[in-house]
């Protein structure tokens, strides 16, 4: 489990999957989510979506756009990453810059 967390870890850009997880760990579906879970204290999802959006953060504060840091750090599109800030944060994306 410590592996694939420093995996999600050293590439915020990446999203694995339910089956991916419980493939790495060699465990049935609903058991590695709990794993995770009970390791991270979040669900893959929003570990992966915490992850990223930490990433994008650093990006714009060391001088990059929204839009490129978002994207560069696997968030689909501006709006996803604007509603991922507002609903973690509770601030507009324009706060960070």
């Amino acid at each position: 489990l410590l592996n694939t967390i420093q995996m999600i870890n050293s590439d915020p850009s990446l999203r694995l999957g339910q089956v991916e997880l419980s493939a790495a760990l060699g465990l049935e579906r609903t058991q590695s989510l709990k794993a995770f879970k009970a390791a991270t204290g979040m669900t893959l999802r929003s570990y992966q979506i915490w992850k990223a959006l930490r990433a994008a953060i650093g990006d714009v504060v060391q001088g990059g756009t929204l839009q490129t840091a978002g994207f560069d750090n696997g968030f689909g599109d501006a709006l996803h990453f604007s509603r991922s800030v507002r609903t973690t944060l509770g601030l507009p994306p324009s706060s960070l810059s």
